[in-house]
């Protein structure tokens, strides 16, 4: 069950946006935002750590171990347009609106995730996620 105070698309977005993190940053950011209470084994359970236990997106963010150029390349690999000399706080609130946006639909781990003004064709997310039994789709989009 998770404790996260994040929205789904927050979730997703953290959990690229960590794995920019050089590994010593993100363990590092681990034991800050756990209180070293938690012992992960991979890079992906320091992550899920750190999104379960963030009070909010912009909490996290503004991390000193989540530097700036790691939110700038963030945005740049999603396809956001910020100047690239912005201020920390500027891409934080661009990150945050994007976040916030509904810009997209999107696929995260194996999950589809549907905005509500988005109507996906059963047949794409075939070709997206084969494994997927078709009424369980059918389902979400209900």
């Amino acid at each position: 069950v998770s404790m996260s105070k994040l929205s789904i698309k927050e979730q997703s977005g953290c959990r690229k946006l960590l794995r920019l993190l050089a590994l010593d940053d993100l363990f590092a950011l681990k034991d800050t935002v756990t209180n070293r209470l938690i012992a992960v084994e991979s890079t992906q359970e320091a992550i899920e750590a750190i999104i379960t236990y963030s009070q909010d997106a912009e909490e996290l963010l503004k991390r000193k171990k989540v530097h700036r150029e790691v939110i700038f390349k963030y945005l740049a690999n999603e396809g956001v347009a910020v100047l690239p000399n912005s201020e920390k706080q500027q891409l934080i609130r661009r990150t945050i609106e994007y976040w916030s946006s509904g810009e997209t639909g999107f696929v995260d781990q194996g999950h589809i995730y549907l905005e509500s003004d988005h109507i996906l064709n059963i047949d794409v997310m075939h070709c997206i996620l084969p494994c997927l039994d078709a009424q369980l789709i059918y389902l979400w989009i209900a």
